[in-house]
């Protein structure tokens, strides 16, 4: 949730606060970047990740923006994927959830969207 906050706060957007079945369906914002309509999922880890993983049944937004929390509370945005590059990243099962993962390189992510170009749908 740290992740989402810092996030909104950054583009200006308002958290769901809202939990169904304390999952958001994958999808954190709904909005408009430089004109065309994105959903966007927020995931944070609070060890240095190696990997952008994300887990197969949560592939649900076009873009999914990876944060690293420093500290307690400040979160280093680390860059982006669109869900193409998501489902082309290398799927692999994670013995410690029991589920696949699509793994994304690091180097691969591409710059988060600047601020301003990102407006709230929802």
């Amino acid at each position: 949730m740290i992740g989402e906050i810092a996030f909104a706060i950054y583009a200006d957007l308002q958290v769901n606060s809202e939990l169904v079945e304390w999952s958001d369906g994958g999808v954190d914002f709904k909005t408009s970047i430089d004109g065309v309509e994105q959903t966007i999922d927020v995931k944070t880890r609070q060890t240095k990740p190696y990997v952008f993983s994300v887990k197969e049944e949560s592939v649900n937004a076009d873009l999914f923006i990876l944060g690293h929390l420093e500290g307690d509370t400040s979160v280093k945005f680390l860059g982006m994927a669109t869900k193409e590059m998501v489902l082309n990243g290398n799927r692999k099962w994670s013995t410690s959830i029991e589920k696949y993962n699509y793994q994304v390189s690091l180097s691969s992510l591409e710059p988060i969207p600047d601020s301003e170009s990102i407006e709230s749908l929802s």
